[in-house]
């Protein structure tokens, strides 16, 4: 894989977008968060004029909280709901669970001192104590940028750089190898706005993230 090269400001505004969508998997819906997603979508569609999520995000009170919750629930925790989604690298590439791919994920998290554990999230979702949670990969990924971002305004060019090879290897190993499907497929099974939103956001990572690898450019979302 090439090197890449961002600055401090693309890293960030990278990190934030990765968080934001890893919050989106890792958290349930209250009203509070679901405000919040339709102020972020009319930021967004300043950011991102045309995107889909953008306008989604908008119109996501639209749905009733116990709908959006209830979604969250059905597409990502319970198996037999009808619209259950895997959220997890294993099973949507089709590996044997005797793979060391979990084992994979969980290196790359240790060698940057990630702990989903230590994430300001429900105790349930620490204990699905599967690495390969997609929340998980997007908010290492965040944690990584975010690191990097730091290293280069303390003046370590040497480690910051290092970091964002971490991120990109991460990402080319992993995540980028299911992202962009998962997405599609939640665009297709979820019905509430919110979550039809988060399945193009997700589709915009991969995509993005894509490009950015392949061509050596930063697609700036600052």
């Amino acid at each position: 894989m090439s090197s890449i090269f961002m600055n401090s400001d693309e890293k960030n505004a990278w990190a934030d977008f990765f968080e934001f969508v890893a919050t989106l998997y890792l958290n349930e819906p209250d009203e509070e968060r679901i405000a919040g997603c339709k102020e972020v979508g009319h930021k967004f569609k300043k950011i991102f004029p045309g995107e889909l999520f953008a306008k989604m995000l908008t119109l996501v009170e639209r749905d009733s909280s116990e709908d959006i919750t209830q979604e969250f629930y059905d597409l990502f925790f319970v198996p037999i709901s009808g619209k259950y989604l895997p959220p997890f690298e294993l099973a949507q590439r089709q590996i044997p669970m005797r793979t060391d791919l979990c084992a994979s994920v969980k290196n790359f998290y240790i060698s940057a001192g990630f702990n989903p554990e230590l994430l300001d999230i429900p105790s349930y979702i620490k204990m699905i104590n599967r690495p390969d949670y997609i929340g998980f990969e997007m908010a290492f990924l965040g944690l990584i940028l975010r690191s990097s971002a730091e290293l280069d305004l303390n003046g370590d060019e040497e480690q910051a750089s290092a970091l964002l090879q971490t991120a990109c290897s991460f990402y080319s190993q992993h995540l980028g190898m299911w992202v962009s499907n998962f997405g599609k497929q939640l665009t297709e099974r979820a019905e509430c706005y919110m979550y039809k939103a988060l399945g193009h956001l997700t589709i915009y990572v991969g995509h993005s993230m894509s490009e950015i690898l392949s061509k050596d450019s930063v697609k700036s979302i600052c």
